[in-house]
């Protein structure tokens, strides 16, 4: 089994990755990233793959709002996507519920056992209910549960969701913030993935490449990101 990135010029280089395979989003503020994930989530969904997608950034009706005011319509794929809503009830919103069938809440960025549980049920409904061969996994961001925990209890959970997402043939997103952690802390992480989708501003222009699903890195391409589309441009410098 294998899946599409949905990176444009990125998927020709690369081609597919094999199922399993766990990926880090990495770059600075201002890059988008966030954006592009939401964006690889709904191409997901398009192509009839299951999502989960773990907010720890915004409400999951924040969420939704963003999908809604881009044009990506969510409402025909209600039964093949979770979102674990990390926020609300950390900042006292939502306290009567969720506002969506598809919206799980949990304590907290800091409550990695109850994200693990909402992630092994929705796994449950997508892969062995529904029989979804293909299923993606977003963590946005991992940077804000480092924040809350410490590296040693991180690892731990983050390993649990990476052995998950290999078992499974599943495909593993994790948006971390550019210069934020420690030379540990990204060590941490880089072992236990295959790849690492990297993302740079420089002024207004932006730029990703891929490093680690093959032999050397891809060359760096210019995207912008507008009402819910990655437009790539010319190849970057």
């Amino acid at each position: 089994m294998s899946y599409t990135l949905g990176l444009g010029p990125l998927d020709a280089v690369v081609g597919e990755v094999p199922g399993g395979s766990n990926v880090v989003i990495l770059g600075p503020p201002m890059s988008h990233k966030s954006e592009v994930a939401k964006i690889l989530m709904h191409r997901a969904l398009e192509r009839e793959e299951g999502v989960i997608y773990i907010s720890t950034n915004d409400t999951g009706e924040k969420l939704l709002d963003w999908f809604d005011s881009n044009g990506l319509d969510l409402e025909p794929h209600g039964d093949r996507f979770g979102i674990i809503d990390c926020v609300s009830a950390s900042v006292n919103v939502g306290l009567s519920g969720p506002i969506h069938p598809s919206i799980r809440q949990v304590n907290g960025p800091m409550d990695m056992a109850g994200i693990t549980i909402e992630v092994t049920d929705l796994l449950n409904t997508l892969w062995r209910k529904q029989n979804i061969s293909k299923v993606w996994v977003f963590v946005d961001s991992l940077s804000i549960i480092l924040m809350y925990a410490k590296l040693p209890t991180v690892f731990r959970f983050l390993h649990v969701l990476t052995s998950t997402v290999r078992k499974i043939d599943a495909m593993g997103m994790f948006l971390v913030e550019e210069g934020m952690h420690d030379e540990q802390s990204m060590v941490t992480i880089n072992q236990l993935v295959q790849g690492v989708i990297e993302v740079r501003k420089d002024n207004d222009a932006k730029a990703m490449r891929v490093v680690g699903l093959q032999s050397t890195p891809s060359e760096w391409y210019k995207y912008n990101v507008q009402k819910g589309n990655i437009q790539f441009l010319e190849e970057g410098p």
